[in-house]
């Protein structure tokens, strides 16, 4: 998780799908029981993601672009390995801090 927090910070958008597709890949290809057990370590992915988008809801200080990293069908297939209570609060928290960032940034 500490290392798609930094590839996020300081990578462009480029370099955090090409990590979230690889992790994507190797968790479908483990199975249920991994992803079980690195669950904590995909919310954190997913609160990254939160935080980065509070901190810098216009992109206007680095290279990465809110939308396309959490439109990207890769942090999708990151967000469906959760269960469906987790996924509905990670969902609300994404948008929660979309819309904070946003509003508090024109203030």
């Amino acid at each position: 998780a500490a290392f798609v927090e930094l590839t996020i910070l300081h990578y462009s958008d480029k370099e955090v799908l090409i990590i979230l597709k690889d992790l994507g890949q190797r968790l479908r290809q483990h199975g249920g029981d991994v992803i079980k057990k690195v669950t904590p370590q995909l919310e954190q992915i997913c609160k990254a993601v939160c935080t980065d988008c509070e901190n810098d809801p216009d992109n206007k200080n680095r290279k990465n672009q809110f939308g396309s990293i959490l439109t990207s069908e890769h942090f999708m297939r990151i967000l469906d390995m959760f269960k469906s209570e987790k996924k509905t609060f990670l969902c609300k928290s994404l948008l929660q801090a979309y819309f904070a960032g946003k509003f508090n940034s024109s203030t």
